[in-house]
């Protein structure tokens, strides 16, 4: 019975939360983002402002609700997946699954209206930017707890880098398309892109690379400051 309650007080609490992103989205998209206020929305929703902050702590938030939410999506499940798993395997599930989700129950017209929000107002573009930076440190965390016992520094924090990067691609690639694509097909030949090697590196011979790295700096410390403030500023 109180699972039964639970569950319900969840389903009405999601209801909320959705009702709160859409009308807020319309009014951004009628008035203006800059114009619209907490209140505002909150009244329009038919709540009261507390349970707008409740659910939303701020108004970026609020716009980026339709195409920011998967990246918790993608660390639910890959905390999800047994810790033994193949790395490459639970991440490429993590993210493919995510996205999947979000394919089958994205407000598509929304959706869109918020890429384009994020694409015309600098503080929801920084939001976003904050968002992914967020999802990077927490996926590494989860990465050197399935590295457990190695001493890898670099992995942890490339693995964040790289399936936040395919994520971003994968919904530019989507509204790009106008929707029509799921974002799923683009993250999966992204994937394929990656595991192929087909991606041009700046030096795949760690050791020349490294002398080469050490002679630069090198170069630069005997090089006084402002010379390599010219050399710079030089076409």
């Amino acid at each position: 019975m109180v699972a039964k309650a639970d569950g319900l007080r969840a389903r009405k609490m999601a209801r909320t939360r959705e009702g709160i992103a859409a009308t807020a989205l319309d009014m951004f998209a009628e008035r203006g983002y800059e114009q619209v206020t907490i209140e505002e929305i909150a009244a329009a929703a038919e709540v009261a402002p507390s349970t707008v902050y409740r659910h939303f702590a701020t108004k970026e938030q609020l716009a980026l609700h339709h195409i920011g939410g998967g990246l918790a999506a993608v660390l639910e499940r890959l905390r999800a997946i047994p810790v033994d798993a193949p790395i490459g395997d639970a991440l490429t599930e993590a993210l493919i699954g995510a996205l999947a989700r979000y394919d089958e129950t994205v407000d598509v017209p929304r959706a869109l209206a918020a890429q384009d929000l994020m694409a015309a107002n600098p503080a929801v573009r920084a939001a976003m930017h904050g968002e992914v930076a967020e999802f990077r440190r927490e996926l590494a965390d989860e990465m050197r707890h399935r590295l457990a016992g190695t001493a890898d520094t670099v992995v942890p924090a490339l693995a964040g880098a790289l399936v936040a990067a395919v994520y971003e691609l994968a919904l530019e690639a989507w509204y790009a398309a106008g929707g029509r694509t799921p974002s799923r097909q683009f993250a999966a030949e992204a994937i394929e892109v990656l595991a192929l090697g087909g991606i041009p590196l700046p030096r795949q011979d760690i050791g020349s690379a490294r002398g080469s790295l050490d002679a630069l700096l090198a170069a630069n410390a005997d090089t006084p400051a402002t010379s390599r403030h010219r050399a710079v500023e030089r076409p």
